[in-house]
């Protein structure tokens, strides 16, 4: 209490008070966190009663932050940095970090590669051909690391964003006869050479490439008309005769079916794309079949 003397009215303006010997409180702030990253400083750690308390937080790699608990509530973070400003009890922080990827992930990439085959690309294949062959052993494995598992997820998708879309075959870049008995070799349609023969008959169906979910590569020719031709060029590294079997599909109902095996023979090994071989169907002038 102030007062002031007998008789004197004073005017107080403010007061200054400064502390001589106060005993501040320490608290402690304990740091846990499971595998996949770093906390720093981790484990318990004092602070005096109204300091701010930094951690930082570091995932290894192919692991992020899944979520930062204090004192049971989940807290936001940023740039991989929580501050308490003013500690003023004892505190206690969970850091769970999680993997960036799983092996379902891994499994799901390789999955996607079903059914791709490099004929569809002109550059870029073995790369990528290479990725999912090294993640199918890798999911081989019983427990793939974490790291491996990134590593290998991250050759996938780099090699499968370098593929280069195949567009048609031209003389530089011509369709290669298979050359070791038994063994297939897929041509799409989609990858020829069109030529279109405008007649009055066509009316709107003229000779072109469509899309289409059915078609083995999501695309077909569509309206091959009485006239118009496909080709291809090719190279044949060995003489001998060929099969060849096309599928077509009923554009009403996208059914599909084989034609019947056309055989040829190449009398001579072609180490340069030659005149390219013309591959023809006659109709009636309707869009009526399509080829795939």
């Amino acid at each position: 209490m102030f007062t002031g003397p007998a008789k004197k009215s004073p005017q107080l303006d403010k007061l200054v008070i400064t502390p001589k010997n106060i005993d501040y409180q320490t608290c402690n702030v304990t740091v846990t966190a499971n595998e996949g990253g770093t906390v720093s400083p981790a484990g318990t750690t004092a602070v005096t009663e109204g300091e701010s308390f930094t951690l930082t937080i570091t995932p290894d790699a192919y692991y992020h932050v899944e979520s930062v608990v204090v004192n049971g509530e989940t807290v936001t973070v940023t740039d991989n940095t929580y501050t308490l400003d003013s500690v003023t009890s004892e505190t206690t922080i969970e850091v769970t970090f999680a993997p960036d990827v799983t092996r379902d992930d891994l499994q799901a990439l390789v999955d996607a590669a079903d059914g791709k085959v490099g004929e569809w690309y002109t550059s870029g294949w073995d790369a990528y051909a290479k990725a999912i062959a090294d993640a199918t052993e890798l999911l081989k494995e019983e427990n793939p690391s974490v790291s491996a598992l990134g590593e290998a997820k991250t050759a996938i998708e780099t090699t499968l964003a370098a593929l280069v879309e195949r567009e048609q075959y031209t003389t530089e870049d011509p369709f290669y006869f298979p050359n070791e008995k038994g063994v297939s070799v897929t041509l799409e349609a989609e990858f020829a050479q069109l030529h279109n023969v405008e007649l009055a008959s066509d009316g709107q169906w003229a000779l072109c490439v469509a899309e289409a979910d059915w078609a083995s590569h999501g695309e077909f020719i569509n309206c091959l008309n009485q006239q118009d031709t496909i080709s291809f060029p090719y190279e044949a590294k060995t003489a001998g005769t060929y099969t060849v079997t096309a599928t077509v599909a009923e554009t009403a109902t996208h059914t599909a079916a084989t034609s019947d095996p056309v055989t040829f023979t190449i009398s001579k090994a072609s180490q340069t794309a030659p005149a390219a071989p013309t591959a023809a169907r006659t109709g009636s002038g309707s869009c009526g079949t399509a080829w795939r």
